[in-house]
């Protein structure tokens, strides 16, 4: 079964199908409340899962180059760190990006009760389950097959933007295609699956971590409400230095891959 799913390698169409079908089994599972938040996140993949697992039996798309040998594994995780540090820099300057959307009532409302009365059942879900199946399905799935058929950062470029649209709001959905980006651009530098599950891991459990200790207001509120008025700019501008020295030894050193077109 894990063969079909990895062999899948759906072009873009098809990308934009299994899009469509995880909105459906997302709006299907919205109904199931009294189901623990892990399983119902689960169960919305059930639908663009089966379909992956159709393409795969017909064809025998998943690699979209040459198998990689355990070297590129392996520099992927020795350059780990640098990807962690580059992801939260990147995610504080996502935050000073963002300042400026306004998150209306109902939302706020939602992560309150998320974060404030299911926050166990919201950290299984966001730091296992969305790991694991977000990056199975737009980095392992879709951005493996879109690799076969544009130039890399077309793939990354519009697995990133498939993903943005998966969060379903504009308020997730603008860094979540910036940490698609980095996500898919390591991904197809590497083919290491466990690397973006680590990476988004950290992403998410960032979030849960800011809860449990601060709050879910603090989560919810701005940079500079968070680290205080005289550290803001300061830690901005690191975060911008760290941003784009990590992304340069990421670039200058992770392994470089070449695909073959179809």
């Amino acid at each position: 079964m894990m063969k079909n799913l990895l062999n899948a390698g759906p072009s873009l169409w098809e990308s934009c199908l299994i899009l469509l079908l995880l909105v459906i089994g997302q709006l299907a599972v919205s109904f199931l409340g009294m189901l623990p938040m892990p399983l119902i996140y689960s169960l919305a993949y059930v639908f663009p899962l089966i379909y992956i697992f159709r393409l795969g039996a017909v064809r025998d798309g998943g690699a979209p180059s040459v198998v990689m040998g355990t070297s590129g594994r392996t520099g992927a995780w020795l350059m780990l760190p640098v990807a962690v540090l580059v992801e939260l820099s990147l995610v504080v300057l996502l935050g000073v990006a963002t300042s400026w959307m306004e998150t209306p009532q109902w939302y706020d409302d939602m992560l309150r009760n998320m974060y404030g009365t299911e926050l166990i059942g919201s950290a299984v879900t966001v730091c296992v389950a969305a790991p694991l199946l977000e990056e199975l399905l737009f980095r392992r799935v879709i951005l493996s097959g879109l690799l076969r058929r544009m130039r890399v950062w077309k793939a990354v470029a519009w697995s990133s933007l498939l993903f943005a649209v998966a969060h379903l709001n504009p308020w997730q959905a603008v860094p979540a295609f910036a940490m698609g980006c980095l996500f898919g651009w390591i991904y197809a530098r590497t083919e290491s699956y466990w690397t973006t599950v680590v990476l988004h891991f950290v992403n998410n459990a960032l979030t849960i971590a800011v809860v449990a200790f601060m709050g879910p207001d603090a989560a919810m509120g701005s940079l500079e409400q968070l680290v205080g008025a005289r550290a803001y700019w300061p830690v901005v501008a690191l975060s911008a230095v760290v941003t784009v020295a990590g992304i340069w030894a990421l670039n200058k050193y992770l392994p470089r891959k070449q695909y073959n077109q179809v």
